[in-house]
């Protein structure tokens, strides 16, 4: 069997909101498109990290990986209580803290080990903070 997941949900917090976030890992095309910073990433230290990483961010987003991976978005509201949808969030710079957290999701993907029949995605990193991951 093979230890692909389509899409994975998760629930993290943002500024107080719970965001429950059903999501698939990088598809092909995204991948294609930032491989070069993805390589300069891994090739670089920690002195040019964070500016390679927001490059990456950018790249992403323009790439169209939020649209493309994130499949369902709830939960998070502006300041007057209104809903916001993954596309609105994409295009504010107020959200980078949040669009980051979320490119690290996909960047994980969407397969589990085989070890005990671990249902839980490689990388999980979620293991004692809290935050739920399930395979949807």
């Amino acid at each position: 069997m093979s230890g692909f997941i389509k899409s994975l949900t998760k629930t993290i917090e943002y500024e107080g909101d719970k965001i429950a976030i059903e999501y698939t890992g990088l598809k092909r095309k995204h991948s294609v498109a930032i491989s070069d910073l993805l390589l300069d990433i891994s090739n670089t230290d920690g002195s040019e990290m964070q500016k390679l990483s927001m490059r990456l961010l950018n790249a992403a987003i323009d790439a169209g990986v939020f649209e493309d991976c994130v499949i369902k978005f709830e939960g998070l509201k502006d300041g007057h209580g209104n809903a916001l949808a993954i596309s609105d969030v994409v295009n504010e710079q107020y959200f980078i803290p949040l669009l980051s957290e979320i490119f690290e999701l996909i960047m994980s993907g969407t397969r589990v080990e085989d070890e005990g029949n671990s249902a839980r995605p490689v990388n999980d990193t979620s293991a004692g903070t809290g935050q739920e991951i399930t395979a949807a």
